[in-house]
């Protein structure tokens, strides 16, 4: 049985043109199966993904279940033709689903890495050379200016589009390097789609929207079934449904089809694919912007720079103006030929900062729960870009932020970055005063510099693995840890971590597991670090709730440290000053205290 008479049509992901070509496409086959590039076990996740009430854009997570962080990302926006693509299928009652890699496969395939492998949907792998070469010879400055002028911008039928990147990602294939991956997958997808064959449907009512390159090869025959008993073996994996950002799709985070002005394609797309609208849009927002900003700037240099925009088009023979365009007619228009203003206030504007948003029927896990309430809570930020917050401790509601911080970073979250805690701190300090130790317990102020990226929710969903609240996940981390350390100081510093996220069970253990290690330690210094930093408990730490139930404990163990550190300062400060400077060094002073 052979894959003749279903309509595979290629795209490149996050393709406005694309997505608009299939949309054309679909209404004029209606048919009855829509299959797309995706993880096949992604399915359940359909009904999330296609609720009306889901705004992208938004990713497909796949994380290992096996307590190993390793994930990748399928990422969607409102032009992604694969989103286009299901949505249309749930709007007229077609069966959509998913054809591409399990996600245990798509994570075995990198199990050192955190995204899709490295080709993107046209084929192209690492080491651009021979496509670079080709936008070059089209008189263009780099591919993805090629690609805006040659597939995106032209207003193509629906056949046609399909028949140009097709033909382009043929002329890739003859001239790149494809990897293993790419043929193992397509052996893949041509296994799903003859299944849904054999189950009945016929071929000319099935619609496949795979990258170009999986078409190309496997319109012309280009695929092994036998393959598919050579795919690697799957990882333990779940899948999640999570928000994403323009931000992060824009830095395409090693993943070939990002693109490079989100927000921007969003307009396009939304003007019907019109990049001169997109245009004059783009250059509108842009000169209002600066307006407020206190730059001197008109309607008549807004349309100006459109003019030179469209003429720009012209001289190079594109049939609208595109990224390119619009940032060099605002330079030499709007922003009086500086560069700053285009860096600072246009980039930010092309990209934009939309994050999506997940509707009623989102699964998420209850850590991503427990996180999303906490920010409406605190009123922490939840934008992916820096915002710096200061907590005073002697607030109760502020002092529980602080605790929540404490424990996304002693979960490995990245969410938050400790920046210190005196009166005034920048990025520019953050890393001279640790977020954890000795300094922790007489703070009366923090400052954090918190954004949330996709980043955040897939370490959530990875984290379940620990448990399904954060204090749970801390105690386990926290005891992982306890379980292999050996120097004192290393032992008092995971205590502070314990008492700062009011991990009960692990500040238990982290006191034995102090008075285990103090005994056998032989070094002066790690032994004056923990004395140090349990006298610091014993000073400041009776307002933490971890350290009510030892009461009497880290005095006893303050004291019995000290006399092991002192036993152990004699002997070593036998020798030259090379050998006792360690030794002299911890008879000094403790670190400054903050104010």
């Amino acid at each position: 049985m052979s894959l003749a008479g279903v309509h595979l049509f290629p795209v490149r992901h996050h393709s406005p043109r694309a997505a608009r070509a299939l949309g054309a496409l679909l209404d004029a086959v209606r048919p009855a199966v829509v299959l797309v590039e995706g993880p096949e076990d992604a399915l359940p996740l359909l009904p999330q993904l296609t609720d009306p009430a889901c705004e992208p854009p938004v990713a497909i997570l796949a994380y290992r279940t096996d307590g190993k962080p390793q994930s990748c990302f399928w990422p969607f926006a409102s032009y992604s033709p694969e989103f286009a693509a299901l949505r249309w299928a749930a709007r007229n009652g077609a069966v959509g689903g998913f054809v591409d890699w399990p996600a245990g496969l798509a994570l075995a395939d990198d199990p050192t890495g955190s995204e899709p492998p490295a080709a993107d949907d046209l084929g192209l792998v690492a080491g651009r050379s021979h496509w670079e070469e080709l936008a070059i010879h089209q008189g263009m400055r780099s591919f993805e200016e090629f690609w805006e002028a040659s597939f995106e911008a032209p207003d193509y039928a629906p056949l046609a589009f399909s028949a140009a990147i097709e033909a382009f990602a043929e002329w890739v294939g003859a001239h790149g390097q494809r990897e293993r991956s790419m043929d193992l997958r397509d052996a893949w997808m041509a296994r799903r789609i003859l299944d849904r064959i054999e189950a009945g449907t016929p071929p000319e009512r099935i619609v496949a929207v795979l990258g170009a390159a999986h078409v190309a090869a496997l319109r012309a025959g280009r695929y092994r079934l036998e393959l598919n008993a050579e795919q690697p073996a799957p990882l333990p994996a779940a899948l999640t449904l999570i928000p994403f950002s323009y931000p992060r799709l824009s830095e395409q985070s090693g993943y070939g089809a990002g693109n490079r002005a989100p927000f921007f394609y969003e307009r396009a797309f939304g003007a019907g694919v019109d990049y001169a609208r997109a245009t004059l849009e783009t250059l509108l927002a842009f000169g209002s912007d600066l307006r407020l900003r206190g730059f001197s700037v008109s309607l008549a240099d807004c349309i100006e720079a459109y003019r030179l925009a469209v003429t720009l088009a012209g001289v190079r023979g594109k049939s609208m103006p595109g990224l390119d365009e619009v940032r060099e007619a605002a330079q030499a228009t709007l922003a009086r030929g500086e560069r700053a203003p285009i860096d600072a206030h246009l980039t930010p504007l092309l990209i934009g900062r939309r994050i999506g948003r997940l509707g009623s029927k989102s699964g998420r896990n209850p850590l991503q729960l427990e996180f999303w309430a906490a920010l409406d809570r605190f009123g922490l930020p939840r934008v992916d870009e820096p915002v710096t917050a200061t907590l005073r401790l002697n607030d109760p509601r502020q002092s529980e932020a602080s605790v929540f911080l404490h424990r996304l970073r002693v979960a490995g979250v990245p969410y938050a970055a400790f920046l210190g805690s005196q009166r005034v701190s920048t990025r520019a300090r953050a890393g001279e005063e640790a977020p954890g130790g000795f300094g922790a317990l007489s703070r009366v102020r923090e400052h954090w510099e918190a954004q949330w990226t996709p980043a955040t929710d897939a370490a959530l969903a990875e984290r379940i693995v620990y448990g399904d609240r954060l204090p749970q996940v801390c105690e386990r981390r926290l005891g992982e840890r306890l379980e292999t350390v050996t120097a004192a100081v290393a032992a008092s510093e995971l205590l502070v971590d314990a008492v700062l996220t009011d991990a009960r069970e692990a500040t238990a253990r982290a006191l034995a597991a102090l008075d285990r290690a103090s005994i056998a330690d032989e070094d002066v210094a790690s032994l004056a670090g923990a004395a140090r930093t349990l006298g610091g408990l014993c000073a400041y730490g009776t307002s933490r709730p971890a350290l009510e139930q030892a009461a009497g404990t880290v005095e006893k163990l303050f004291a019995l440290t000290f006399t092991r550190a002192v036993m152990r300062l004699d002997p070593a400060c036998r020798g030259d000053a090379e050998a006792t400077a360690p030794a002299r060094g911890a008879q000094g002073p403790g670190p400054p205290q903050a104010r």
